[in-house]
């Protein structure tokens, strides 16, 4: 996976603002995400509300920052931090709360009204899809070293 670009809409034509963001985000995992907190879960948390206001608006990231008392430094590094992690996927998690905060915030952009529940439903069933694949990968391995002890 490639890091992500908003390619459909140039920062010039999105409306969305910063605290409107950072509302989303703070009402998607259920947690202030301006707290003084060094726990990884708030560390990305809040990598996915800088990358979602860098692409989504024309503010600065010392602006960006300052929503979460963070200087534009650590907001750098937070956009950089989160890269990894999509180019990764590892932490499933995040990169899945990532694209379902995105496709609201460029549906805010368009009014167009897309619900929780609905991104939670596809969020679980995702979440299942993968563990299946998993599963079935890690049955083929199995299969794999078998064939080749014989």
């Amino acid at each position: 996976m490639t890091k992500t670009k908003n390619i459909n809409m140039s920062k010039k034509q999105c409306n969305a603002t910063i605290p409107t963001i950072k509302e989303l985000v703070e009402k998607h995992f259920r947690q202030n995400i301006d707290t003084e907190s060094r726990e990884r879960n708030l560390i990305y948390m809040r990598a996915i509300y800088y990358k979602l206001c860098h692409e989504n608006t024309r503010h600065s990231l010392h602006k960006i920052g300052n929503y979460v008392n963070r200087n534009h430094a650590t907001v750098i590094n937070g956009i950089r931090t989160f890269d990894d992690v999509l180019l990764t996927q590892e932490p499933f998690y995040w990169v899945e709360s990532y694209n379902a905060l995105d496709l609201i915030v460029k549906d805010r952009l368009r009014d167009v009204d897309t619900r929780v529940e609905t991104l939670r439903e596809l969020y679980t069933e995702s979440i299942k899809e993968n563990l299946m694949l998993r599963a079935k990968l890690e049955e083929m391995s199995e299969f794999k070293s078998e064939k080749t002890m014989i």
